[in-house]
C-alpha cells in the first residue's frame, strides 16, 4: 500500500510539474461547440480549473485527485466515455492471458537453458545457447514479432490473427464467460475449437514476450550456475560420489532458482512494458488499446493515470508472487522473513 501511494504521488506530481493551461487541456473535452466564442472557451477553461482544483496547491489537488479516483472507478474518461477501472476490467483478460502464460515459459525454458550452458561451460550446449540469446537479446522486440510473424503466419499459415467472439455463445447462453481468458473459458465450456482458435492466435505473441526475457534470464541462470559448480560444498558432494545430475538437482538447482526468480521479479516492468508493446504488433485487445487507441488522439489525463496505475498494480502482483515462490524455494529466505535464524 505504501509502494502504491508513493508511485501514486509520483505519477501525479509529473502531471503536476506542466503549466496549468497544458493540465487544463487534458481535462477538456474532445469535441467544443463551433458556435463558442473565446470568451466562453476562455471562462469553459476557468470553470475546468475550479473543478479540477488546479490552481489549488500540489497537496490539495493530489486529495482531490485520490478522493476522484477511488471514489468514482478510476475517474471518467472522456476519450473512453465511461470510467477507467470498468474500461481496464473489460480489457485486462487478455492482458493477464498473455502475461500468464509468458511467465509459465519464461520460467522453465530460462531455467533449463541455464543451468545446460552453465554445467556445459565451453562445450557445444554452452555456446549454441550462448549465440542464441544474444542474438535475441540485441534484436529489437518489434523485429522478432514481425519475424515471427513472417515464419509461422505468413509463410507456414500455422498460427491465425483472427480474434474469437464469444458474444455469439453468450447470447444462446451454451457458453459461460468464467474469466474472461478465451483459451481457459474455453476448455471450461468443452469448446475445444474455441481454445484451439485463442491458442493459435496467441502462440506468436507469448513466444514473443518469451523470447526478449529468456535471452536475459538465461544468462543470469548460466552465470549463477557457473558460479555454484565452483564452490566448495560441490566439490564435497562430487568427492562423496554425488553424480553431475544429483549435483544439479540436489543443490545448484534451489540456489540458481533463488538468484533466477530474484531476477525475474526485478525484471517485472520490462514483462510488463513487453506485453504492452506485443499487443499492439498483434493487434490485440487488451489494456493498451485504451492508452494507444483513445488516448492517443485525445489529451486524457484520467486514462493515462489510470493506465500508469494498472501497470504498476501488475509489476507488484508479480513480484509478490515470484518472492513468494522464491521463499517457498529457498528455506533461508523464509527463515529470514518470519525473523527466524539461518542454521548451517
Amino acid at each position: 500500500m505504501v509502494t502504491l501511494i508513493l508511485i501514486s504521488l509520483i505519477l501525479y506530481g509529473i502531471v503536476y510539474l506542466s503549466p496549468i493551461e497544458l493540465r487544463i487541456n487534458l481535462f477538456m473535452p474532445a469535441n467544443l461547440s463551433p458556435r463558442m466564442t473565446e470568451e466562453d472557451v476562455a471562462r469553459f477553461r476557468e470553470m475546468i480549473a475550479e473543478r479540477h482544483h488546479l490552481h489549488d496547491t500540489f497537496i490539495i489537488q493530489y486529495g482531490y485527485w485520490v478522493k476522484n479516483f477511488v471514489g468514482n472507478q478510476w475517474g471518467y474518461s472522456p476519450s473512453l466515455h465511461q470510467y477507467v477501472l470498468p474500461a481496464i476490467m473489460t480489457n485486462s483478460p487478455v492482458t493477464l492471458e498473455l502475461t500468464i502464460y509468458s511467465l509459465l515459459l519464461i520460467i522453465p525454458l530460462s531455467l533449463i537453458s541455464g543451468i545446460r550452458a552453465g554445467s556445459k561451460k565451453d562445450r557445444f550446449p554452452d555456446f549454441s545457447i550462448r549465440v542464441l540469446s544474444t542474438i535475441v537479446s540485441y534484436t529489437p522486440l518489434f523485429i522478432v514479432a514481425y519475424l515471427l510473424l513472417t515464419i509461422f503466419y505468413l509463410n507456414l499459415r500455422w498460427t491465425t490473427l483472427m480474434d474469437i467472439d464469444v458474444s455469439q455463445f453468450l447470447k444462446n447462453g451454451t457458453y459461460h464467460s468464467y474469466t474472461g481468458m478465451t483459451i481457459l473459458d474455453g476448455l471450461l465450456n468443452g469448446r475445444l475449437d474455441v481454445a484451439v482458435t485463442s491458442f493459435k492466435r496467441l502462440v506468436l505473441p507469448v513466444l514473443t514476450v518469451t523470447a526478449s526475457q529468456w535471452a536475459f534470464l538465461s544468462r543470469i541462470t548460466r552465470n549463477s550456475t557457473i558460479e555454484e559448480l565452483q564452490k566448495d560444498y560441490i566439490t564435497g558432494a562430487r568427492a562423496r560420489g554425488a553424480s553431475d545430475r544429483q549435483v544439479i538437482k540436489n543443490h545448484v538447482l534451489r540456489n540458481t532458482m533463488s538468484v533466477f526468480l530474484s531476477n525475474t521479479a526485478m525484471s517485472a516492468a520490462t514483462i510488463v512494458t513487453g506485453v504492452f508493446i506485443v499487443e499492439r504488433i498483434f493487434v490485440l485487445p487488451g489494456v493498451s488499446e485504451i492508452l494507444f487507441r483513445h488516448a492517443s488522439f485525445v489529451p486524457d489525463a484520467v486514462a493515462v493515470i489510470g493506465f500508469a496505475f494498472y501497470c504498476v498494480i501488475m509489476v507488484l502482483i508479480i513480484m509478490l508472487i515470484l518472492d513468494l515462490i522464491n521463499a517457498a524455494v529457498n528455506p533461508l529466505i523464509s527463515r529470514d522473513v518470519t525473523g527466524g535464524t539461518d542454521v548451517e
